[in-house]
């Protein structure tokens, strides 16, 4: 279970999700690959607006 590495399209639709609350929220990652996917989360959100 802590081995998976969320795809490209999970983290978009999580990015999705979360601007749709349209509150504050955190996100953590607890996984092998948290650091990398966290960095990829973020990446989304500030180069993609409009998701």
């Amino acid at each position: 279970m802590y081995k998976h590495k969320y795809s490209e399209e999970e983290l978009r639709w999580l990015a999705s999700y979360v601007k749709s609350l349209d509150r504050k929220v955190y996100v953590m990652f607890n996984n092998v690959y948290m650091f990398e996917d966290a960095r990829t989360f973020r990446s989304i959100l500030q180069t993609e607006p409009n998701i």
